[in-house]
């Protein structure tokens, strides 16, 4: 009797013992549109440009410790699915367009999650890079798109202060994440500044967000 009362014990203990509490992890899905053009004046317009970027992005998010963590923002460990690039530069008006859309790829460089009360803010910063290491027009005058919060991180950067319309705000309250239901956001925004004296550049951006088991 003893023995077997051991024995159920045992296989209790076990299998408490044996069991991993595996935190669920969330598929992400950033499916993102940018319509750009910029503008470089000398008394008059020296050179035009517009760009076009069509990306959907994979990663993962998983709880840690009570907070929540961004995995796969490094291109390395997530999928970069569907990606369609446009970058054209005329230099003078009237000469022909120059399409440099092959030299030119897109970067997610940043991508977090920052809790704020009960709010989780996902924060991208998307820039555009030389493939070959070229000099491309603008390229570097050109700021990265970027998602509300990344003031947070560097107060430097006043992206958002140039928004013309709509918000560039990606949050999802955490109820809404451990209810474990598909979540969908969808936001637009315009954004335009003066960058330099003689350089103004402007975007459209929109994006499809999903989360979901």
């Amino acid at each position: 009797m003893l023995d077997n009362l051991l024995l159920i014990l045992f296989l209790k203990f076990f299998i408490i013992s044996g069991q991993v509490k595996d935190e669920p992890t969330w598929n992400l899905t950033l499916e993102m549109e940018c319509k750009g053009e910029w503008k470089i004046y000398e008394n008059s317009i020296v050179e035009s440009g517009n760009y076009y970027l069509h990306m959907i992005w994979n990663g993962w998010m998983v709880k840690d410790n009570g907070d929540f963590s961004l995995v796969g923002h490094k291109e390395e460990n997530s999928k970069m699915g569907e990606r369609l690039i446009s970058w054209k530069v005329t230099q003078k008006k009237g000469e022909k367009i120059n399409d440099v859309s092959e030299e030119i790829t897109p970067l997610i460089e940043e991508g977090i999650i920052l809790p704020r009360d009960e709010k989780l803010f996902f924060i991208f910063k998307i820039c555009f890079l030389s493939k070959s290491g070229a000099r491309i027009p603008q390229i570097k005058s050109i700021p990265p798109i970027q998602f509300y919060g990344y003031e947070f991180i560097k107060p430097s950067i006043n992206y958002s202060d140039h928004l013309i319309e709509g918000k560039n705000c990606l949050d999802v309250r955490r109820d809404e994440i451990l209810s474990f239901k598909k979540i969908e956001k969808k936001i637009l925004w315009k954004w335009k500044k003066e960058i330099e004296r003689n350089i103004a550049c402007w975007h459209t951006v929109k994006v499809n967000f999903e989360i979901y088991l």
